[in-house]
C-alpha cells in the first residue's frame, strides 16, 4: 500500500501555477506517495502535457466528463475512492507543500493510531474569509486557526474519510466534512508550518 495519496482537483489553472504545485509534491522527503490530479468536468490537454513533461510514475492524471463541483470537494470525493494511500492529503492546484509535509504528517499519524486525522499549520498568503466577505467556517471540535481550517492543513486516514464520506454542500463542503470527521474521530495537531496557501 502507498503511504500517502495527494489529491489535486484542477480546472482551467495557469500551467505555471500548476507546475509549481507539481514540483512541491515531487520535492517531498517522503518518497512513498502518489499524486492524483483530476480535471473537473473536462479533459485538459495542457494538464496532460504538463504531467507528461514532468513525468513521474507516481503522478496520475484523469478527468471527470461531468462537473462534480462543490469547489473541488466533488473531485476530492471521487479521488478518495481511487486513492491507494493509507493517508490522504488534499492539495489544491494553486498551493504548495513544503518538503517535509508528507513525512511529518504521516509520522505523526503513525505515532497516534487512535487519531483519524492530523492538522498542521500553513502560511496563508491569500485573502482571509472576512476580507472576501465570506463567513468564517467554525468547525465544532477543532479550535479555529485564524478564521477557519483549510483543506490543505489536513491529512486523514483513508479509512476515516471513507467512513465519514464527503459532505457535498457547495463552498463549505470541506468545512462540513471536517466537522463531521471531528465528531467521529480523534485528531492531532502537528505544530509545524508545512505548506503554503496561496
Amino acid at each position: 500500500m502507498t503511504k500517502i495519496s495527494i489529491l489535486t482537483p484542477t480546472l482551467n489553472r495557469d500551467p505555471r501555477v500548476l507546475e509549481r504545485c507539481f514540483r512541491s509534491v515531487a520535492g517531498q522527503t517522503l518518497k512513498d506517495w502518489e499524486h492524483l490530479v483530476c480535471s473537473d468536468g473536462q479533459r485538459e490537454l495542457v494538464v496532460e502535457q504538463l504531467v507528461q513533461r514532468l513525468y513521474d510514475p507516481r503522478r496520475k492524471y484523469s478527468y471527470l466528463s461531468q462537473l462534480a463541483g462543490h469547489y473541488g470537494a466533488g473531485v476530492r470525493a471521487v479521488l478518495t475512492d481511487r486513492a491507494a494511500g493509507e493517508y490522504l492529503a488534499f492539495l489544491d492546484d494553486d498551493n504548495i507543500l513544503f518538503p517535509r509535509f508528507a513525512e511529518r504528517m504521516t509520522e505523526a499519524l503513525d505515532r497516534h493510531p487512535e487519531a483519524g486525522f492530523a492538522i498542521c499549520q500553513v502560511v496563508h498568503c491569500g485573502p482571509l474569509p472576512l476580507e472576501t466577505g465570506l463567513p468564517p467556517m467554525i468547525i465544532t471540535g477543532i479550535p479555529p486557526v485564524l478564521y477557519n481550517i483549510d483543506t490543505l492543513q489536513v491529512v486523514v486516514r483513508k479509512q476515516a474519510i471513507q467512513q465519514t464520506r464527503w459532505q457535498l454542500r457547495g463552498y463549505q463542503s470541506d468545512g462540513h466534512t471536517y466537522e463531521k470527521l471531528a465528531r467521529e474521530h480523534r485528531w492531532i495537531a502537528v505544530e509545524e508550518v508545512l505548506a503554503l496557501k496561496i
